[in-house]
């Protein structure tokens, strides 16, 4: 009963991420509130040298012996042993997993310890695997959901879009009230705002926000500065560089507007290079791009400035995405949105209110699009607002936290 009382008193969340860098881009709020409201807060993902940064907050670090992209079975039994050892040294935790990779390790290990309090599954995007839902791999990946799952522990499976949350339930995977909808990963409305909002209307961000503190990895070409020259409009992609982000369709349309909108309008790219199997190389980037009509910036650390100097925001993704970040930040900046009818993107957008929706891999129709809202100031203008208005009503960080919360409480 001693042993129970001392779990109890002190709840455990532990928090299962692929990296550092991306517990630290999307999971820190919830982290930290977790953590104000009386959880002790266990991180375990792979350090790439941000370990020491989430200690700062008075995190309990684990390190996980995790390949994000491999798919080696030797590997993978080193991360269900490392999850493993982990609720063994802290029974009756609640497990928070992020991502198929970790959901399928964690259930596995939950089945061979049975030491959880509860579950959490984030379904935060199912990636390139996913574009074709039908496939075999995605089919024996769903299998082993079913296989891995331990049904005597409670769980929750939070979906950040409403097609992923209909393929696990038309899968068999869901049950009862297990399925938790939440509109992806939130944004920090004090961070990201409008470029016009005056003082008054200018969010006053706190000095408590720790958030604020973050993305300082090594980028490329970071010396570059977006939109130095506010008399030519600025339409921005970013994102990691994949194929499957839509970053060559972004090149295209900008190749048919070239004539037009050239010496009145500029392209920006801000992404890093990727080692994922789809990704563009550094040559191919300077390649496609000018340096003057279409430009590259690589990974940038300063993202709400980025996004705020911009005028538009074009992001054909056909990725398997959750709800794509970008596109919550450009919202809650007040920028119109050109994305694709496709899983996660078409759920940032009201067609005709705040943006529009392409088809995937159309780089004419994504032209046309762009084309529109440079040639009509009012129309970007109008947009923008609405985008901001979605954004404070869907968006707001402090909500998607809120709702974390009541996850975790209700596996106590």
């Amino acid at each position: 009963m001693k042993k129970s009382n001392k779990h109890t008193s002190v709840p455990t969340l532990i928090l299962a991420v692929n990296e550092d860098c991306f517990f630290l881009s999307h999971r820190l709020d919830i982290a930290l509130a977790a953590q104000e409201a009386g959880w002790r807060v266990v991180i375990t993902c792979a350090d790439t040298g941000l370990a020491g940064r989430i200690r700062s907050y008075g995190f309990i670090f684990e390190s996980l012996p995790i390949t994000p992209r491999s798919l080696n079975p030797l590997k993978e039994w080193r991360v269900v042993s490392a999850l493993t050892s982990l609720m063994r040294k802290y029974p009756g935790a609640i497990m928070h997993f992020v991502g198929m990779k970790l959901i399928l390790s964690g259930n596995l290990a939950s089945r061979l310890v049975s030491s959880p309090r509860g579950i959490v599954n984030a379904v935060s995007g199912l990636g390139v695997l996913f574009i074709n839902p039908n496939g075999r791999l995605q089919q024996s990946l769903f299998r082993l959901l079913r296989l891995f799952k331990n049904s005597k522990i409670p769980s929750r499976t939070i979906f950040q879009n409403a097609d992923d949350q209909r393929l696990f339930s038309n899968a068999g995977l869901l049950e009862g009230s297990e399925a938790v909808y939440i509109k992806g990963s939130g944004v920090n409305l004090n961070e990201y705002y409008p470029r016009d909002f005056n003082d008054t209307d200018k969010p006053q961000i706190k000095n408590t926000d720790k958030s604020s503190l973050l993305r300082s990895r090594l980028s490329f070409k970071n010396n570059a500065k977006p939109a130095a020259d506010k008399k030519k409009l600025t339409v921005l992609f970013a994102g990691r560089l994949l194929r499957s982000k839509g970053v060559e369709d972004f090149i295209q349309a900008a190749e048919l507007l070239r004539a037009k909108w050239n010496g009145l309008a500029e392209f920006h790219i801000c992404g890093a290079l990727s080692t994922n199997i789809d990704s563009i190389s550094e040559e191919e980037m300077n390649l496609m791009t000018d340096g003057s009509f279409i430009r590259w910036f690589g990974y940038r650390n300063d993202m709400p400035n980025v996004v705020r100097s911009a005028d538009i925001m074009a992001y054909p993704s056909y990725y398997r995405e959750g709800v794509p970040r970008i596109l919550l930040e450009a919202s809650a900046s007040g920028l119109p949105l050109v994305t694709c009818d496709s899983v996660g993107c078409r759920d940032t957008v009201e067609p005709q209110r705040n943006g529009f929706l392409v088809e995937k891999q159309n780089p004419r129709q994504l032209a046309e699009a762009i084309d529109t809202l440079l040639s009509d100031k009012r129309l970007r203008r109008r947009m923008g607002q609405e985008s901001r208005k979605i954004a404070e009503r869907d968006y707001d960080i402090h909500s998607v936290v809120d709702k974390h919360l009541e996850i975790y409480n209700s596996l106590l």
